[in-house]
């Protein structure tokens, strides 16, 4: 958290937000992208989120695209009942998987 801003690669690879974890991948919060370009001598601890939106691996595909449709989210980061980071997951990736299930069964 003690990172400066001009330490985080500016190149996002198509994602809104940087995950700001501990040495144990922990989630501690998120750095939006446009907040990049501002500061450089800040810290992520500074600028971050600190309460990200964050929904457990133990959930199924389908509870997981439900929540990101009722609240709007576009992705939603997944976590371990520790906190720590398993991955992010995409919206769209998501309902193509739920409707990929739904014409299996």
């Amino acid at each position: 958290m003690t990172d400066h801003l001009s330490d985080i690669p500016r190149n996002t690879n198509g994602f809104s937000e940087i995950v700001v974890v501990n040495d144990a991948n922990a989630v501690l919060g998120v750095v939006a992208k446009d907040q990049l370009p501002g500061k450089t001598d800040e810290t992520a601890e500074h600028v971050m989120n600190p309460a990200p939106t964050t929904f457990r691996s133990t959930a199924t595909i389908e509870e997981a695209t439900a929540f990101m449709g009722r609240y709007d989210l576009t992705e939603l980061l997944v976590t371990t009942s520790e906190g720590k980071l398993v991955g992010l997951l995409n919206r769209q990736t998501a309902e193509r998987a739920v409707h990929e299930s739904s014409l299996r069964t």
